[in-house]
């Protein structure tokens, strides 16, 4: 046989190869139904976190570090006798402050962060933190074992109402079950943004009185995603 014709037997058998192999990937599928069902709670946000800073501005950047970091450290500790509050300091920025492109000094500024399930213990720290540092957030949240806790019975609420759609929509088409083909399940909360505090002056006001506090609530929402197969006999 020719070495044309040989080129060609072969090229036709690649390209039939190629098809049914195309084709088997894309098979098409009948009798499958996407469902989507949730549940949901309120829960009581029980973490208060706070995000307060020390800040300094002048000529001498020495100076600066200096009393920045005095405040800071001076924080921590009077934090951490306070049982029940996790500290942790956050960044740490200087910043060159400029006039007609000329240095006229500095600014230097860091970030700590206090969170506590005790959120009257906090509050009243705040209120005394305030007279050095400014509070830049406060934000609420809920506690680890507390989701998980409310998750575990929403994702059981989820799937049987899940099941029960299920086998209603089964049974509306005439079939007597169905089959399991893929399922996702989703957890969400609802976005709470941290609450911007008014910055104060130590030299404007030397006694602050404590933050007023509410935590509120969020919303605790399952969701579960799936696909069904309904099954002829």
């Amino acid at each position: 046989m020719p070495l044309r014709q040989n080129i060609i037997i072969y090229g036709l058998a690649l390209f039939l190869s190629v098809s049914v192999s195309a084709s088997a990937d894309q098979e098409t599928y009948y009798d499958r139904i996407h469902l989507s069902v949730a549940a949901e709670q309120e829960i009581d946000n029980d973490i208060l976190i706070a995000v307060l800073s020390a800040r300094e501005e002048g000529e001498d950047h020495a100076v600066l570090a200096n009393a920045v970091n005095r405040t800071i450290k001076q924080a921590v500790e009077q934090s951490k006798q306070v049982p029940g509050i996790e500290v942790r300091t956050l960044a740490y920025q200087t910043h060159p402050r400029y006039q007609k492109q000329r240095l006229i000094g500095w600014q230097v500024r860091q970030t700590m962060q206090l969170k506590s399930g005790n959120i009257r213990a906090l509050s009243q720290l705040l209120g005394k933190l305030q007279n050095d540092l400014a509070i830049d957030s406060l934000r609420y949240t809920i506690s680890q074992p507390q989701r998980e806790k409310v998750e575990q019975v929403l994702i059981k609420q989820a799937i049987e109402r899940f099941k029960q759609r299920a086998e209603n929509i089964s049974r509306y088409l005439g079939r007597k079950k169905y089959r399991l083909v893929k399922m996702t399940i989703n957890t969400q909360d609802q976005t709470v943004h941290p609450s911007q505090m008014r910055t104060l002056s130590v030299m404007q006001e030397s006694q602050v009185a404590a933050p007023q506090v509410e935590p509120g609530k969020q919303t605790l929402r399952v969701t579960v995603d799936a696909t069904i197969e309904l099954v002829v006999k």
